[in-house]
């Protein structure tokens, strides 16, 4: 307890030590960018720039401490996956199996990293009299000898404590780094949790007695007492000492279990064992500290380690004595000597002028349980190698007292090391601290990334500190961007949200692919959840064929026009329709389109000419108003059968109903004649052939009632109760030629349309349609209850091969509108294609997340680096490593804007095996995992895949059995080849999953062929 002279608080932000030292803690989590040598250089003489003020003289002085733990990490992601687990129960979703698996997973290659900065501030014995008279003068305190009491620093020290500690904060934050000033209860369940790394209880648990600050303690005295404990000690029960009334001081509270020296190099602290040793040469060149990071993580185990850097002020008085023997002594050694001298000079004339010489302690530590002893001294072997190789420095174990050399790693507890000092300019000291480690904006999120060296990065999209909700996913095939959308849609499954209020609902997904890419999402999903729910989750191969018409002039139920962004979207998609981008400017197309639109709508709602009800055109409809004993007239509309249906309470059949009651593409030729129409257009926009705008808009029209049946007649595709949807347009955008990119825009709109037209309803625009007449009364709290809870519901749109329609102005202008309207909308979108060229500038520009697995030629880079504005560094990992998948996980530069600025890393994916399974987008895994998955279930399936091919993938064990089969002639045909080695594998893992064991070969584990 000695050891730690931490007494009391000052304030809520400001500790107090027994000497009356201040100090005050910020916790720096990283930088938001990959610092190249140059960044990293012009970040230290910023901040040589903010502290050298205050550590020109004595009176200040600065610890940075670094700490890296796998087995605190374990306690994050299982907090993590617990989440996870809770949210799959609440929905009902059985992923148990491949959530446990994340969590073993991802808890053997994540690491928890923490740094903090140590501000002290000593009392100044020759401070401002006024400052100890006023204090003196203070209301008196009963005389407490072993507790807590604050507000007794003299102003002036503390005034300029507080303007350091803000000062430095500030310039932290202003050079990239994600910073902030901890409080005191942050900062002691730290120091407690780096004390006692395994007995202390996980650190938010752990909540210290402190005074809470006030401005008069004599008003309120109630702030003053602490845990007012009957008197135990002799003191006490005289009313000699009022500890009892008071708070425990700190270091009682701290200092909980017992501590003694096991040898020269080892301390007991609890059940744990700790080794420590100084730096006794600093680093000979100056290495960034990352490279020390990177040398012991690539040792072969996996070690806790922690390290502190010690900055006072007073480096050249340090130097006093050995400036004076290398003078007296330089006959005797004339180079080692007279080097020595020349130093001392350089520092000289360098302190004050071009930079501030201080004195600099490093330390550092490591820890294991008190049963893994030999554990220890390995680790320390470890770490001590790693520290030696770093910048060519010395370091000693044995100081002559182990217990201050271990304590001195500890942040915050006192300004003291056994290290012995080294004299240093200022910039190169903070050169080498931990200033360039990567960090993200969020402390946590549903998303677990992770540095190439093991950190954890949180990533929380559709975040309130984003201007907007867009991720961008570029990359080539097999680079993992699809598996990386999928995993990114799974998280948003399994993430709560507000909807949850009444019971907990999957949100809201749409993803509009081209291929099977989002299938395994859908299985997964769909397998989980119970029988009477799978409907929830649909994929579904749309076809050229009425049977998948969609109408996408349907309105929500009762409308008789469309909302504000459904007026839009259909401007949008008939713009598509009639291919006005070869139209010369100025166009008067698109405002033909909107006013035939609206003219549309007019012509049939109530008042004009509604379609009339003819009994025959939907059986359905027909039986439901037999049900509720309504006899349509024989000039009833099909508005007034919704209406009727609606009274009831018919919702399902009052839908139908109305995709009879609503225009279709075709109406638009009949509306376009109106007259005010025709004169405003009629001869408008002659193009070069002589065709006007009404004409091209006629003939564009008839074209797609021709040449897209799913574009005609009433909508017959209904998703149902389905909340995720997968829509796979291969078939219906297949095809090459000028007309292709066009039809593929089409599809993509109208799937977009199809699978989120139930998706919007803004109670504000629910109102509006009321007074304007385009919704009945009856209708609008049904609405605008179903708006309420809509807009509490999270919404996520993916377009996969977003570059097969990107080239179309009218669905590049949807896109655009929905990432504009995403926040106020509750939508986050997320496009993915291969290269950069396919996302234009605006789209860049309005993400808010760029994530790239690949970047396959200089132009490619040259894009990417003028939109993110990337430095070298960034270029070079663009460039050599974003390799594709790895048995590490999938490597990606991502690209994160937030409103503190924007946050460029490179960062790993990291999967578990059944996981990957589970969304594995290759064709071969993809058809192995369903014959599995038909035979043996999905857990069982997934387990027995991830067992025999943790990889993920067994793509290259297919491959292989193929090439063996094609060399014996077995079979002829490639394509029933390949079919048959995926048979014959799911038969073997169809034994395994029900047996464990293969055929032909009981208890013969898990062979490799």
């Amino acid at each position: 307890m000695d050891r730690i002279r931490l007494e009391s608080v000052e304030d809520d932000r400001t500790l107090v030590l027994k000497d009356g030292t201040l100090v005050s803690f910020i916790a720096i989590y990283g930088s938001m960018r990959m610092l190249d040598s140059e960044a990293l250089s012009s970040l230290a003489g910023q901040l040589r720039v903010s502290l050298a003020p205050f550590l020109s003289s004595v009176g200040h002085a600065i610890e940075i401490s670094f700490s890296r733990d796998p087995e605190s990490a374990v306690r994050i992601v299982e907090q993590f996956a617990d989440r996870s687990l809770r949210r799959a129960r609440l929905l009902d979703l059985d992923l148990a199996d491949l959530l446990n698996e994340r969590r073993d997973h991802l808890a053997s290659c994540l690491v928890d990293e923490s740094c903090m900065i140590a501000v002290y501030t000593r009392l100044d014995p020759l401070a401002d009299a006024a400052d100890h008279s006023a204090a003196e003068a203070g209301p008196s305190e009963p005389p407490v000898r072993c507790g807590q009491s604050s507000g007794r620093a003299p102003d002036s020290i503390f005034a300029r404590h507080a303007a350091l500690v803000d000062a430095l904060c500030r310039d932290l934050q202003a050079s990239g780094q994600f910073a902030r000033i901890l409080d005191a209860l942050d900062a002691l369940q730290d120091i407690r949790a780096a004390i006692y790394p395994f007995s202390a209880p996980w650190k938010q648990d752990w909540v210290p007695a402190i005074p809470r600050p006030v401005a008069n303690p004599i008003a309120d005295p109630a702030s003053c007492s602490g845990t007012q404990r009957m008197p135990e000690t002799p003191s006490e029960m005289n009313g000699d000492d009022f500890s009892n009334l008071s708070w425990p001081s700190l270091d009682r509270q701290l200092a909980t279990e017992n501590g003694h020296v096991e040898d020269s190099r080892t301390v007991r602290l609890g059940d744990t064992l700790l080794s420590g040793f100084d730096v006794t040469v600093a680093p000979e060149i100056l290495t960034p500290f990352n490279a020390l990071v990177d040398s012991v993580t690539a040792a072969p185990a996996r070690i806790a380690w922690r390290c502190t850097f010690l900055i006072e002020a007073g480096g050249l008085q340090s130097l006093r004595l050995k400036e004076q023997y290398a003078r007296l002594f330089i006959f005797s050694a004339p180079t080692r000597n007279g080097r020595i001298r020349d130093a001392i000079d350089k520092l000289r004339q360098t302190d004050g002028t071009e930079d501030t010489v201080v004195r600099l302690r490093i330390c550092f530590a490591t820890w294991t349980r008190a049963d893994h002893a030999a554990d220890l001294r390995r680790n320390a072997a470890i770490l001590r190698r790693a520290v030696e190789r770093w910048g060519n420095s010395s370091a000693d174990g044995v100081s002559g007292d182990a217990f201050a050399t271990v304590l001195g790693s500890v942040p915050g507890i006192a300004p003291e090391s056994t290290a012995p000092p080294a004299a240093a300019p200022l910039s190169s000291a903070l050169a080498m601290a931990p200033l360039e480690r990567q960090a993200g904006p969020w402390a946590e999120g549903p998303i677990l990334l992770r540095t190439a060296d093991g950190k954890i990065w949180p990533y929380k999209p559709g975040s309130q500190n984003q201007n907007s909700w867009a991720d961008i996913f570029a990359g080539v095939s097999g680079s993992g961007k699809s598996v990386a959308m999928n995993a990114f849609c799974l998280a948003a499954a399994l993430e709560p949200h507000a909807g949850d209020a009444d019971h907990a609902v999957l949100p809201r997904i749409a993803v509009i692919d081209v291929g099977g890419s989002s299938k395994g999402l859908i299985s997964l999903l769909k397998e989980s959840l119970p029988p009477d729910r799978r409907g929830e989750a649909v994929h579904l191969k749309l076809a050229m064929t009425p049977d998948h018409a969609v109408n996408v002039f349907d309105t929500p139920l009762g409308m008789r026009k469309p909302p504000p962004a459904q007026r839009t979207f259909l401007q949008n998609f008939v713009s598509v329709i009639c291919d006005d981008s070869e139209v010369s400017e100025p166009s008067p197309l698109r405002g033909l389109i909107g006013t035939t639109i609206d003219e549309a709508y007019e012509l049939g709602s109530d008042d004009r000419s509604p379609r009339r009800y003819l009994e025959g055109d939907d059986p359905a409809v027909d039986a439901s108003l037999a049900e509720i004993g309504w006899a349509p007239g024989p000039y009833a509309s099909w508005w007034n059968v919704v209406d009727a249906l609606f009274r009831e309470r018919k919702l399902v059949a009052s839908a139908a109903a109305q995709r009879h009651a609503v225009p279709q593409l075709a109406d638009l030729v009949t509306a376009s004649h109106a007259e005010h129409i025709a004169s405003l257009y009629g001869g408008a926009g002659q193009g070069p052939e002589g065709e006007t705008a009404m004409s091209s808009l006629h003939r564009a029209i008839a074209e797609a009632v021709r040449d897209y049946p799913m574009l005609a007649g009433p909508s017959k595709l209904d998703f149902g109760e389905a909340r995720v949807v997968s829509l796979d347009l291969a078939e219906v955008t297949a095809g090459g030629g000028p007309s292709s990119s066009r039809q593929a825009a089409l599809m993509f709109m109208l799937a977009r349309q199809a699978a989120t037209r139930d998706w919007h309803c803004d109670p504000s625009e629910v109102a509006s349609a009321v007074r304007a007449g385009a919704l009945p009364e009856a209708y609008e709290s049904f609405h605008a209850r179903r708006g309420a809870s809509s807009a509490r519901i999270p919404k996520l749109l993916c377009v996969d091969e977003f570059h097969r329609a990107a080239r179309i102005d009218g669905f590049r202008q949807q896109i655009l509108e929905d990432i504009r309207e995403g926040r106020k909308r509750n939508l986050r979108v997320s496009l993915a294609s291969q290269l950069p060229d396919d996302f234009d500038d605006e789209i860049m520009e309005l993400a808010s997340g760029l994530f790239i697995f690949s970047a396959p030629s200089e132009a490619s880079i040259r894009k990417f680096a003028q939109s993110a504005g990337l430095n070298e560094i960034e270029k070079t990992i663009l460039r050599t490593e974003l390799t594709g998948p790895v048995a590490e996980g999938a490597p990606m530069f991502c690209v994160i804007r937030h409103k503190g600025g924007d946050c460029r890393q490179k960062l790993m994916l990291t999967l578990g095996p059944s996981e990957l399974w589970a969304l594995s987008t290759t064709a071969e895994d993809v058809a192995l995992r369903e014959l599995l998955y038909e035979a043996v279930g999905a857990p069982e399936a997934r387990s027995a895949l991830a067992s025999r091919f943790p990889g993920g993938s067994a793509k290259k064990e297919i491959e292989l059995r193929l090439r063996r089969r094609e060399e014996r002639n077995a079979v002829s045909s490639a394509s029933d080849s390949s079919k048959g080695v995926i048979q014959d594998m799911a038969a073997d893992l169809i034994q395994l999953a029900r047996f464990g064991t293969r055929p032909g070969r009981p208890n013969s584990g898990l062979p490799q062929d």
